[in-house]
């Protein structure tokens, strides 16, 4: 038998139980209180009429309020619907024959009588009015006067059945009690075994569709429910051990995407991204910054000359030169065969000179110590985004690539800097 079938049975076994001891010990109660209801029934019918008598002499004596009127109606009514549900509660045939072939008859008198006098008492004479409300008051009187024997007689079989009734009441309480504790119990019973654990599934498939895959369901039972927690936890295990090697996967394709193999500094690509970044916030914080643009000079003899292997060596040499000289917040990238860009490597721009000093100085210091037989040289252009004057990040890098070929017409074999106008 599944879960769900032993849940089915058992709610409706406890409801089945429920319904049957409450219906045996209600229907006790209700044979021992039906004298008591229909007393109380008698009592109301009672007050009614009283309550009808007095809205009748307020209409004779204030000339028919709205108060009155209303009262007097709501008495009739009042006694008619609680005489008809009387009716359907006695069982002693006296007594119904009474009623029906002495109350109900005089009760019809009086509802003929009373709505028209009610509507058109402003309309009669006044010893009309007096005899006809006259009339209506003796007929309610003598009414009364017959229902309240009834009420005499019903009073004292509640007496004597009210010790009875006390123990039925008591009895009900307890048997109804113990129903409540049983279905308390089942209820509980149920949650912490199936409605509980079930919740756990249900929101750690939710935080699974999340992407929280470090979701752990915490369930120790040893039925369905926790076998399907172990599984769940498995699955969840292997789902995040795949999920961090494809992350892992990612992040070293989009590594290797923005990186240039040969030197480990940003690509083309890897660069033209970071460096609009870096562009927004200049545009935000309206700072002036700095572009470099160098370019190896001669490096087509190199390579024609000592070969290709010789040309990586001298890009991987300035590449490392470049990383040390500049901050790691600095984008450093490789645009061309030969072509390196650093943004931004400032906003001021005499710490910008100095700091392309020491890049020259670095060059110089290899140059020293090598033996080779070639010298390495470069060209530099350094190009100036001023906020006042905004421009993108396409145009900024040709100024400054301009501005390194202009350099390099000046004086290919020198090692200086091309300062820009100064903002």
């Amino acid at each position: 038998m599944t879960i769900k079938q032993k849940l089915i049975l058992s709610t409706v076994i406890i409801i089945s139980t429920s319904l049957i001891i409450g219906l045996v010990v209600l229907y006790g109660y209700k044979h021992i209180s039906r004298e008591a209801s229909i007393s109380n029934d008698f009592d109301k019918e009672v007050m009614f009429l009283h309550m009808m008598l007095h809205g009748l002499n307020e209409v004779l004596v204030n000339k028919g309020t709205p108060v009155s009127i209303q009262t007097t109606k709501e008495g009739l009514y009042g006694f008619e619907k609680t005489h008809i549900r009387l009716l359907k509660k006695i069982k002693d045939p006296e007594m119904l024959s009474v009623l029906h072939n002495k109350v109900q008859p005089t009760l019809h008198e009086i509802k003929q009588e009373i709505i028209p006098f009610l509507n058109h008492y402003l309309e009669l004479e006044e010893d009309e009015s007096l005899r006809r409300a006259g009339r209506l008051i003796t007929i309610s009187e003598n009414l009364i006067k017959e229902i309240e024997v009834f009420a005499e007689k019903t009073h004292a079989i509640v007496d004597e059945n009210s010790a009875q009734s006390g123990i039925v009441k008591r009895v009900i309480i307890f048997v109804m009690g113990i129903v409540l504790l049983s279905f308390v119990y089942l209820s509980y019973h149920v949650y912490r075994s199936i409605a509980h654990p079930i919740e756990k599934l249900k929101n750690a498939t939710k935080e699974i569709g999340k992407g929280e895959l470090n979701t752990k369901i915490e369930i120790d039972s040893n039925d369905e429910i926790g076998q399907l927690a172990v599984s769940f936890n498995n699955m969840t295990a292997d789902l995040k051990k795949a999920n961090d090697e494809k992350e892992n996967l990612t992040a070293k394709l989009q590594t290797l995407s923005l990186t240039d193999e040969l030197t480990g500094l940003y690509n083309r690509r890897g660069f033209f991204n970071l460096s609009e970044q870096q562009l927004k916030l200049a545009k935000r914080t309206k700072e002036k910054v700095y572009m470099l643009y160098l370019d190896i000079d001669r490096f087509k003899e190199i390579n024609d000359t000592f070969g290709h292997k010789e040309g990586d060596e001298v890009l991987k040499h300035i590449a490392m030169i470049l990383k040390d000289c500049y901050r790691e917040s600095d984008v450093i990238g490789r645009v061309g065969g030969d072509e390196f860009v650093v943004f931004p490597i400032g906003t001021n721009y005499e710490t910008i000179k100095i700091v392309v000093d020491r890049l020259l100085e670095r060059i110089d210091i290899h140059n020293r110590k090598s033996n080779k037989s070639y010298k390495l040289s470069v060209s530099i252009g350094v190009a100036n985004y001023d906020p006042k004057n905004p421009c993108s990040l396409d145009e900024l890098l040709n100024q400054a690539d301009k501005l390194m070929y202009n350099q390099k017409k000046k004086n290919k074999k020198s090692l200086s800097l091309l300062s820009p106008t100064k903002q």
